[in-house]
């Protein structure tokens, strides 16, 4: 029990009369303007952070990352974050040095439709026959001889899955990930990658500019790592494949189809046909799994009745999503109106959009 002097008692019972109040007090001001200076300088240190990461990455984009790429494909559009996209992932020894030795290889495939991604390993010494004539070979071969080039068009033909995009990260670039955001839960990144982690952190542009090479733009980075943040846990998947599942094709079609296309619907269900307009073995099988292999309908395939230099598309609507697809994946600008060429060939009535490979696409058997 706390026993008060008469005078303090006194003093306490003056004030409560005149209507005393604590927080009109001086000791009250003083803590308030303290609050006040604690709460400016906290946002004044945010504000600082976020504007020094801000004019990082404003500087970080004027300087592409592209500057060293050797020669990949050239990306038909920008990501937007709406339509499905496979993104090549390389993993190298040192991204710096040319050229650089190849230590793993995935396969990042990112569905909108069902908010979900899937990460396939690829096995980076199974012998397969690379791109460009080089004959028989493995990945690990391809990315020493051709770097990203190469290792594209090849995964390309093997697979007959169309990657436009890439990313190549080295060694060291993957322990800097461990140190920025410890254990990274591949299954659920956004309980590892937080957000606040991930925009406020400075290192972040500097592991980008320092460990990473890619043809995605800054803004389609952040697309990304805010897709697979968001993502539904129960649409992740990871495989690794064997050597045999991705040498034999058919193995490989049938996993692709089972376990990734799976859940995915064509909203326009057109059906596709696919002819062989340079006489070169394999050319229309080949461009039929690229269909299929892209969740569309494919009708069937065939040969043109005479030899084509460059390949083009004939449809009855230029402007429809399955006819932009295909011209992007394909890397045929070329769309004729079918009313205008239906009489070169009778093949060119049959099926919604015909797909015709000439010998400038071939060359990549």
């Amino acid at each position: 029990m706390t026993i008060r002097s008469a005078r303090k008692s006194k003093k306490i019972a003056t004030k409560r009369k005149k209507g005393f109040s604590w927080r009109r007090s001086k000791a009250a001001r003083k803590v308030k303007r303290k609050i006040r200076l604690l709460f400016f300088a906290a946002s004044s240190l945010v504000l600082t952070v976020f504007l020094l990461t801000s004019f990082s990455l404003y500087k970080f984009a004027k300087a592409p990352l592209i500057s060293a790429n050797s020669g990949a494909f050239d990306k038909n559009k920008e990501w937007m974050g709406k339509e499905d996209i496979n993104i090549l992932f390389l993993v190298v020894d040192k991204v710096a040095v040319s050229p650089a030795r190849l230590k793993s290889a995935y396969i990042l495939r990112m569905d909108p439709q069902n908010q979900g991604y899937f990460l396939v390993k690829l096995p980076i010494f199974a012998d397969i026959e690379l791109a460009q004539r080089y004959g028989e070979g493995d990945l690990a071969h391809a990315f020493f001889t051709g770097s990203v080039k190469l290792s594209q068009e090849s995964v390309f033909k093997q697979t007959a899955l169309y990657l436009d995009s890439y990313v190549l990260v080295d060694e060291a670039g993957i322990l800097e990930v461990g140190k920025m955001f410890g254990e990274v839960n591949l299954r659920d990144i956004r309980k590892s990658v937080t957000a606040l982690k991930l925009y406020t952190n400075p290192s972040v542009v500097k592991f980008l500019r320092n460990f990473v090479r890619t043809n995605l733009s800054v803004a389609e980075i952040f697309r990304v790592l805010g897709f697979v943040r968001g993502a539904d846990t129960e649409s992740v998947k990871i495989f690794e494949l064997d050597n045999e599942s991705f040498m034999d094709k058919e193995l490989f079609d049938g996993f692709w189809k089972n376990y990734i296309l799976a859940g995915f619907v064509n909203e326009e269900n057109f059906r596709v046909l696919v002819l062989n307009g340079a006489e070169i073995s394999g050319l229309a099988g080949w461009g039929g799994r690229v269909v299929e292999n892209s969740g569309i309908t494919l009708l069937d395939v065939g040969n043109t009745e005479k030899k084509y230099d460059e390949s083009f598309l004939a449809a009855d609507d230029p402007f429809s999503k399955t006819v932009q697809k295909l011209s992007g994946m394909f890397g045929i600008p070329t769309v004729k109106d079918r009313a205008v060429v239906k009489d070169e060939d009778t093949m060119f009535l049959r099926g919604d959009v015909v797909v015709i490979l000439g010998l400038d696409i071939g060359n990549i058997l």
